[in-house]
């Protein structure tokens, strides 16, 4: 495994708010996208997702190199289930109230990438995206919500400032926790956040010899074999569609101009 490109930065000034992570060893790769607690709860003096992401990134580093992908899930929600950290409350409402990730990793020894939630990969010219239906149900509403208070008159800087559209999905975000690893619900999601994660939950993909693997956080639209790429054509989605209704409709909230993108990313590219 050949680590060719790796890169990692957070959508606002102050790099150490963000709450995306990526990790190469000589065994594993993997990308980590930490979830974004609405309610502002810190953990231990971080946010929720930071210490998600820097925990789970601390169990990669230390896996064996033989570990299976089960395995490996486990011990990361196992970081998660066993700390207890102290917590502060946010100043927004309940939030998800504990720390909560997603990641995609990459096993040198099993040539596999193994995926917990819905960040997308490439292995060659074949790319895997993932949306869940929680997601999709409130990317649609915010878009929705969006373009009537535009056609009803509102001004696109004003919603895209006071992210009008994302700030609408609180209700949800609220507990859309309880959905976390529920394969009894339609709206169930994968999710590192100490709890089991179902069998069905974790995926497999076999990766062939002689091919470029890339892992990235969905910060990412729309992933490109190579990160320059991968770069221009999010800044082109950017210029074009800031308040997400559009070409960034999925992404499921709008751009913050104070920020430098709508979310989070970490991008790795290898060659296996």
């Amino acid at each position: 495994m050949h680590v060719v490109e790796t890169f990692v930065r957070g959508k606002r000034p102050a790099a150490e708010r963000c709450e995306d992570a990526l990790v190469t060893t000589p065994d594993f790769a993997a990308v980590i996208d930490g979830f974004t607690d609405p309610s502002g709860t810190t953990f231990d003096g971080v946010s929720g997702g930071r210490f998600a992401s820097r925990a789970i990134a601390a169990v990669v580093r230390a896996l064996p190199r033989a570990v299976t992908a089960e395995e490996a899930v486990r011990a990361m929600s196992a970081a998660l289930s066993g700390a207890r950290p102290r917590v502060r409350p946010g100043p927004g409402g309940p939030g998800f109230g504990r720390p909560c990730a997603v990641a995609t990793l990459y096993s040198d020894e099993r040539r596999e990438v193994w995926r917990v939630g819905d960040a997308p990969f490439m292995v060659g010219s074949d790319l895997h995206a993932r949306t869940t239906a929680v997601n999709r149900a409130a990317a649609d509403f915010r878009r929705a919500l969006v373009s009537a208070l535009l056609t009803a008159g509102a001004d696109a800087d004003e919603l895209r400032s006071s992210q009008a559209g994302f700030s609408a999905l609180r209700p949800l975000l609220d507990v859309q926790a309880a959905l976390g690893n529920r394969v009894d619900s339609p709206f169930g999601y994968p999710v590192l956040d100490g709890s089991r994660v179902p069998r069905d939950f974790i995926e497999v993909h076999a990766v062939e010899d002689d091919r470029d693997v890339v892992l990235a956080t969905d910060g990412y639209p729309e992933l490109l074999p190579t990160l320059l790429a991968s770069e221009e054509r999010l800044a082109e989605m950017l210029r074009a569609d800031p308040l997400g209704i559009d070409e960034l409709a999925d992404v499921g909230k709008e751009w913050d101009p104070a920020n430098c993108s709508y979310d989070d990313r970490a991008y790795v590219r290898l060659r296996t």
